[in-house]
């Protein structure tokens, strides 16, 4: 007689549910895919106020400073708070859907976040210099063109570095979105075991 063909048995059948399952699995999935699905917003204002008291600073206190260590901070500030508030965008919004939590492969995921942080990084230190020379109003005639171009670079550099502070200290839609990644990869690890049963 010919054999069947092999019927794959999960270990668990909640595994096997789940597998064709887009909705969280547990409550602590459901708990997490709540937080991840909200955008954080007080993530996302805390820089911008910060890039308006970095504004002001430099427009009003450190422009006329007789420095010039002292007035190369003011683009130094502002490229910080701006880089950091450019690159809290995409962090800050949802990272899951109530009917729809992604699940990473077998194989590992195949997505990867650092093209988007990689632009928002060019984005943010394209634009701080022009944040900074609006800020400024128009520039004093005892500066020179070494100072005024030291301004665009150092405030672009900073702020194209501080674009990936939100990846180093990330706001609760990250966090919460990777402990749901974590959590599932374990789930997924441990329910690994299949057995293969022959009918003849």
């Amino acid at each position: 007689m010919d054999a069947q063909p092999a019927i794959v048995q999960p270990a668990d059948l909640q595994t096997r549910v789940a597998a064709t399952d887009n909705y969280a699995r547990s409550e602590r999935e459901r708990d997490l895919c709540e937080t991840a699905s909200k955008p954080d917003w007080l993530y996302l204002t805390i820089p911008f106020a910060l890039s308006a008291g970095a504004v002001v600073l430099d427009s009003i206190v450190m422009k006329y400073d007789p420095n010039e260590a002292v007035r190369d901070l003011g683009p130094a500030l502002v490229g910080l708070t701006w880089g950091t508030f450019i690159g809290a965008f995409w962090p800050s919004m949802p990272k899951c859907q109530s009917h729809y939590v992604t699940t990473a492969p077998p194989e590992g995921d195949v997505r990867a976040s650092w093209p988007v942080a990689f632009a928002f990084a060019l984005l943010a230190g394209a634009t701080a210099p022009v944040v900074d020379y609006i800020a400024i109003g128009p520039v004093p005639d005892a500066w020179g063109n070494a100072e005024r171009v030291s301004r665009i670079v150092i405030s672009g550099t900073i702020a194209f570095g501080a674009a990936f502070i939100p990846y180093l200290i990330p706001p609760r839609t990250v966090w919460a979105a990777r402990q749901l990644q974590h959590l599932r990869a374990s789930v997924s690890a441990q329910s690994s075991f299949v057995s293969y049963t022959f009918q003849f």
